[in-house]
């Protein structure tokens, strides 16, 4: 059985299944369907140099968390059922200039926020972590998109 899910607009499944279909076994049973978000705000806590301006560091820690193509939590890149590691937020975090620690890393599940713990967040099959419909809070502020 081969079981495909897929990050998308809900009418692509057809077509993914046919393309499929054309370069498999006609006997291979083929599922496609839409993977389901896990819609969670994320709320992390930078330390920022005395040197650098808040106002410059901040959108450069977003950008590399939440750019749509390159950030770490973009849904293309956090993929279908992987782990997020809470050492892959912090290395993010700590790679833009001007930052000098990570203070505080929480996630909001709902109505519930929760320190972030563990060292991973692993969603089960099908499913993916949805950091862009739930929004980022960088030093109690609010994303822009979310």
């Amino acid at each position: 059985v081969v079981q495909i899910w897929y990050i998308g607009d809900a009418s692509a499944s057809t077509t993914v299944s046919q393309r499929l279909r054309r370069v498999s076994d006609p006997t291979t049973p083929i599922a496609v369907a839409v993977a389901t978000p896990i819609v969670l705000r994320l709320a992390i806590d930078v330390e920022i140099d005395t040197r650098y301006l808040d106002d410059v560091v901040l959108p450069q820690v977003r950008a590399v968390l939440m750019d749509g193509e390159h950030g770490l939590l973009a849904p293309a890149r956090i993929g279908i059922g992987q782990p997020l590691f809470r050492s892959q937020v912090f290395a993010a975090a700590l790679s833009v200039e001007g930052v000098i620690d990570v203070r505080g890393l929480a996630f909001e599940f709902g109505a519930v926020k929760w320190p972030w713990v563990a060292h991973v967040i692993k969603p089960p099959a099908g499913t993916y972590l949805d950091f862009a419909a739930g929004g980022v809070e960088l030093n109690g502020k609010e994303s822009d998109s979310g």
